[in-house]
């Protein structure tokens, strides 16, 4: 049965565009790459666990919101 909140890539992507950030404004608050939160919006990767947090701290969520424990980094 599918997620009815979408996948991680458009949890991600539902939360960048409300806070009213662009990837690349996220990538720079997170310290990441643009690419990361591209890949990552289009479920090609799921970034590390640590890049996840930072990304989470961002969007003032919790990390398990954005990516289930079983959605680990790929």
């Amino acid at each position: 049965m599918a997620n009815p909140e979408g996948t991680s890539g458009q949890r991600l992507r539902n939360l960048r565009v409300r806070r009213g950030l662009t990837q690349v404004h996220l990538a720079v608050r997170a310290k990441v790459a643009p690419g990361t939160i591209s890949f990552a919006e289009r479920d090609q990767r799921h970034p590390m666990p640590l890049v996840q947090e930072r990304i989470a701290r961002v969007l003032r969520v919790e990390r398990q919101e954005i990516w289930p424990d079983g959605e680990r980094s790929q």
